[in-house]
């Protein structure tokens, strides 16, 4: 009987070990759905937008703020100025469904991140909130 449960421990240890896993998505409780972008056209033209979907039954207004940082040194991430207070987009709504979008022209090649932070409100629990940055490269 011994031998029966170390093998059957030794098999599962060898499947657990060699299967992937997969984190499952945190479920949202006004937010339904949520697609960000961030894009750098060969002319520098860089695009940030956000498509979002709220809960129909719990969902009361969304907040986005986003903002473009261009790194320096290696290391360094530094915001771009855009013309905003604080260099950072804020962007707000009641609809259940929308998209923002924000274009800038960057100034010089290298390396940018989009800093997105989404702000789904409602009714019933606390507010989900997804934080994400996407890199792309002016060259």
């Amino acid at each position: 009987m011994k031998k029966l449960i170390v093998l059957f421990l030794c098999v599962v240890l060898v499947l657990s070990a060699s299967l992937p896993a997969y984190a499952a998505n945190a479920r949202m409780s006004h937010g339904i759905y949520c697609d960000y972008d961030f894009y750098i056209g060969s002319s520098g033209s860089a695009e940030v937008s956000v498509y979002y979907e709220g809960n129909a039954t719990t969902f009361t207004d969304i907040t986005v703020e986003t903002y473009i940082q261009k790194r320096t040194l290696g290391f360094i991430w530094t915001k771009v100025d855009n013309g905003e207070p604080n260099k950072t987009w804020v962007d707000t709504s009641t609809s259940r469904t929308g998209t923002f979008i924000h274009d800038l022209q960057l100034d010089s090649t290298g390396t940018y991140r989009a800093v997105f932070t989404v702000t789904f409100s409602g009714i019933g629990a606390s507010s989900d909130v997804i934080e994400n940055e996407i890199e792309d490269v002016y060259s």
